[in-house]
């Protein structure tokens, strides 16, 4: 793909639905419908593994997108 001025919000909202359905699909090929198990609710309760992981994501990502910010002002 060769991303030029035109690109906008429109062509990453179409990449992202083809992104999300083409793994929805081959996530489907792969692993049986009877072995697909969501995560349960009580996982995210404050403490618990899920809520541990989900904040760990959100804070590193919000730290990544200050340092790259940084960088990038810098120049």
């Amino acid at each position: 793909m060769d991303y030029k001025e035109n690109w906008d919000a429109w062509d990453s909202y179409t990449w992202w639905w083809i992104y999300l359905l083409l793994f929805e699909w081959i996530g489907g090929k792969i692993v049986p419908t009877h072995s697909r198990k969501p995560i349960q609710s009580k996982s995210f309760r404050y403490g618990r593994w899920g809520w541990i992981v989900f904040h760990f994501i959100v804070i590193t990502t919000i730290f990544l997108a200050g340092v790259y910010t940084g960088w990038n002002l810098k120049m």
